[in-house]
Order: C-alpha cells, then sequence, then structure tokens
C-alpha cells in the first residue's frame, strides 16, 4: 500500500469538486492571478505574494516561489516596521512619510514585477483553462490577517504610551 505525499493530499483537500460534464477535468488547480493582484489593493502585495507563492509551488517553479516568498516578507517588514516606529516615535511625521513613501514604491514595484509575470505565465502556460482553487478559506484568513494587523498597531501604540 502506498500512500500519496503530504503535498498531493493538501492539494486533494484545497482542490474543488467539481463536475465536468463529460470533459477532461483541468490538469491544474489555481487562484485567478489577476483576482488575487486586484485584492491585493484591498489586502496589500503581502496577501498578493503569498497567494502568488502558493500558486508557484502548485505550478513546481521553486525559484519563483522562493521570491515571492521574499516580497512577502519585505512586505510584512515595511507594515509592521511602520507600526513599531510609529509607536516609539507617534511625533515624528518624518517616520509616516517615509514608511508611506516605502510602501507606495514597494506596492508598484510588486505590479509590475511579480505579479504581472505571473498573470503573463498562467495565460501563456493555461490559454485553454485551468482549474480554479477556491476562495472560501483564503478570503476569512486574509480579513483575520487584516484585523490582527490594525489590533497589533493598537497594541503597540498602548504599549509605547505605558513605557513613556
Amino acid at each position: 500500500m502506498t500512500t500519496a505525499p503530504l503535498n498531493q493530499d493538501m492539494e486533494q483537500q484545497v482542490r474543488p469538486q467539481r463536475r465536468t460534464g463529460g470533459k477532461k477535468a483541468p490538469s491544474v488547480y489555481l487562484w485567478n492571478p489577476v483576482t488575487i493582484a486586484l485584492l491585493s489593493l484591498l489586502f496589500t502585495p503581502v496577501f498578493g505574494s503569498v497567494m502568488h507563492m502558493l500558486n508557484w509551488r502548485t505550478l513546481e517553479q521553486a525559484e519563483l516561489a522562493r521570491q515571492s516568498l521574499w516580497w512577502a516578507l519585505a512586505g510584512a517588514v515595511i507594515l509592521l516596521g511602520n507600526h513599531i516606529f510609529s509607536a516609539l516615535l507617534p511625533e515624528a511625521m518624518v517616520v509616516d512619510t517615509y514608511t508611506v513613501s516605502l510602501l507606495v514604491l514597494y506596492v508598484g514595484s510588486w505590479f509590475i514585477l511579480p505579479a504581472r509575470s505571473q498573470v503573463r505565465y498562467v495565460r501563456e502556460q493555461f490559454a485553454k483553462g485551468y482549474g480554479h482553487k477556491s476562495w472560501k478559506l483564503v478570503l476569512p484568513l486574509a480579513l483575520a490577517g487584516c484585523l490582527g494587523y490594525v489590533l497589533l498597531g493598537f497594541l503597540l501604540a498602548y504599549l509605547a504610551d505605558l513605557i513613556r
């Protein structure tokens, strides 16, 4: 008796069960990269980078998945750095100016470089279509992440006030 690797088990759990009406089932299931990019306007490119990383892993593109991870980590550092510096130096508007400028540069670069490349790759490689993974788990997790980020900001500001 053989057992499937863990990655295949996870893929089967994420893969939605759809009727194909006698058609051949899609060879790959992905989250739509265009939808990811649009949702990144709401959830930041940190969200988009993580989602693209998961798509690259599904497509067995390890180097591109690693690059997406680095984009996600860079965005997280910018966002968390903004909270930390704002809590430590609330009167310094320079901090907010720098972090907002850095975030705008990050967002623009992310859309031009990795987001666009995945959209192009998927369109070229899967011109006849691909299966779509469900957003049912992803979107609530993204909302929870946004709520956690806001609460972290309040917590850091509160702790900074206690220290002063």
